[in-house]
Parts: structure tokens; sequence; C-alpha cells
């Protein structure tokens, strides 16, 4: 102990010593927390100037970019003359040297017009377009086959009829009484998924009174394949779920799981879970989430009359001017005065490193 008070200490380190010597707790916590801050402070400012020497900013001017085209444009390239070769194929044979005129002409009108004809094709392969009605929407689509089996051929129709077929039958279905039965839900809600119309299976599944946590989730699931938008949606919908019924371990981490750490922590912070809340957030959160979550639990501490530790809190988040504050109000004048002169000591220590810094990097040039 004699030799820690003989070599030079800074007003942190001297705090921290005599509050150890006094058995002074609360003190000691404070003192230690701020000693911490500033060191870390002094390490981010050493990284940031050695990282600068060791990687100086280069003045040589950029790489003009190179001549051969895009492994995305040469796809493209390959698309677009496909397409051609295949349209002059079928084109008479007077048409041969204007299909192949356009196969080495302009790509990005002819990819732009095989795209939208991709898109058109795939919609109306999606909806049935061979059967009497697509579906859901509604719509009548031209038959193109001359003959069509009756109904009562089931599954030895064509694959389009049947499947328009069932997407009738489907859509009839919901659009039945609202109120229904919650089996009459979760069956409608499977067959939707094996037609794969997987938003209305999770808004059905999602949207049933008696549903429960393994429904919840099974939405969550169902809406994955849609996009993650989707996946995300379904999962805060079913985190609502859950807490309602009073399920908030499963609500917590079905929120982590689709990256709402944020909304999580909120949400064990509205129920008193304070501790728990600032426990996930250092952990999983980023800087910025972290320090609402914090500082929201230095407010509660203050507003429950628990001002030292809601210092403590607003000293691990360096909010060194609401931590002055706060010592004001509650008359620790002296700690606020040591908190000054020591934040003065890190500042003019870090200022005279600098300019060594500077006068050595002079000298070297």
């Amino acid at each position: 102990m004699a030799a820690a008070w003989q070599r030079p200490m800074r007003v942190a380190d001297r705090c921290v010593l005599v509050c150890q010597l006094l058995g002074l707790e609360s003190e000691l916590g404070f003192w230690s927390l701020l000693q911490q801050q500033l060191a870390e402070t002094e390490a981010e400012s050493v990284s940031l100037s050695h990282h600068a020497a060791a990687h100086p900013v280069s003045r040589l001017a950029p790489l003009p970019p190179s001549a051969a085209p895009s492994p995305q444009r040469r796809a493209a390239q390959a698309v677009a003359a496909a397409h051609a070769a295949v349209a002059a194929a079928a084109a008479p044979s007077g048409t041969h040297a204007n299909a192949q005129a356009d196969a080495q002409g302009s790509t990005q009108g002819s990819v732009h017009g095989n795209a939208q004809q991709g898109v058109e094709e795939g919609a109306l392969a999606q909806s049935g377009a061979a059967a009497p009605c697509s579906g859901l929407n509604g719509t009548t689509p031209p038959r193109t086959a001359a003959y069509s089996l009756p109904a009562t051929f089931g599954a030895l129709r064509p694959a389009a009829e049947v499947r328009a077929d069932q997407l009738c039958r489907l859509a009839e279905q919901m659009t039945a009484a609202s109120p229904r039965p919650f089996v009459t839900a979760q069956r409608l809600a499977l067959h939707s998924v094996a037609l794969g119309d997987m938003p209305n299976a999770s808004a059905l599944l999602l949207q049933a009174e008696e549903a429960d946590e393994r429904d919840w989730l099974m939405a969550v699931l169902i809406a994955g394949p849609v996009s993650a938008d989707a996946r995300a949606t379904a999962a805060t919908c079913a985190a609502a779920r859950m807490l309602e019924a009073g399920r908030v371990e499963q609500a917590v981490a079905l929120l982590c799981v689709v990256g709402h750490g944020g909304a999580a922590c909120e949400q064990l912070q509205l129920r008193g879970h304070w501790e728990r809340a600032a426990l996930l957030a250092k952990a999983t959160l980023p800087p910025h989430e972290r320090a609402s979550v914090l500082a929201r639990w230095a407010e509660y501490l203050h507003s429950c009359g628990e001002s030292s530790r809601s210092v403590q809190v607003l000293l691990t988040l360096g909010r060194f001017g609401a931590v002055l504050e706060r010592l004001l109000e509650m008359c620790a004048f002296d700690a606020a005065a040591l908190m000054l002169r020591a934040l003065e000591e890190a500042h003019n220590e870090k200022r005279d490193a600098l300019a060594a810094r500077k006068s050595l990097g002079g000298r070297g040039g």
C-alpha cells in the first residue's frame, strides 16, 4: 500500500485508493467507474493515433475502371442473345436478318423486355392462367386448351386446372363469415401453405382468437420464405400475442431472433425487469440502442430515489455532464469538484500527448 502512495497518481486513482482505505463502498463504486471510463478514453485515443501512423492516407490517383464488361453485363448480353435467337427461329424466314440485328443491338432494351415478359409469364403460371378461375383475385383468364376434363375427374385433370380449382375453393372459404371457428381457420391456413399462399396463412394463424404459442411460431415460420420484412412483421405480431398471454420469455426470445433486441429490452423494462433488460442490452445491442436502454434505466432509478445507482449508470454511458448535474442535485459538491479535476487532468494529458506526436512528426518530416 505504501508503494501505491509513493508513485505519481492521478486524481481518480487517489480517490479510489482513499475509498479503499476508508471502506467507502458507494464512493468506491463511483470512482472506480470513472477511473475505468478515463482509461478506456485514453486507450481509444492511443489506438487511433497508432492506426493513423501505421496507415497514412494515400495520395495516389484512383485506378481507372476496367474496360472489360462486368459479369452482370455479360450475363445480360447472353440472355438477350438467347431470346433473340429463339425469336428468330420461331419467326418466318424473311425475318432472320432482323432478329440477328436485334441480337447484336442494344442490350438494355432487350433485357428489360425479356425481364418484363418473364415476370408476366411467372405471374400467369403462379395464378393458374389456364384454369377457369385464378383463385384469390377472382379474375377469369382465357382457356388455352381446346378441351378440359370435368371437375369429377379430380386429380386426373391437368395440373394448372387442378391448382386453379383449389385456389377457387380456398378463395370461397376465405370469403365466408368472418367469425370462424379456430379449427376452420387452422385448416384454411394449412391449406394455404400447401398451395403456396404464405401471407394469408400467416395472417390466419396470427388473427385466430384461440391460437396458442405453437400456432404463432408456425405463422412466423410460414412468413419466412416470403421476405425478411414479412418475417419480422409476423414475429412482432406473434410476440405481442405472447405478451398478452403472459409469456414474456418466449416473446423476448422471438424478438431477438428477428433482430428487434431493443424492443425486447423495452418490453422487459415495461414489466419491471430493469436489471435483466440492462444485461440483455449490454450483451446484444449496438451502442446507440444500448445507450437508450441504459438511459431509461437511469431515469427510472432516479425517479425511485436511487440517485447513486443512477449516477453509476450514467457514468458507464460516458455522460459526464449528466453525472455532474446529478451530483450537484445530491449536494455531493466535493465529488463533483474532484470529478471536474479528474476530467481536466485527463484532457490536459491527452492534449500534451497530441502535441508531442505532432512535434515528433514535424522533426521526422
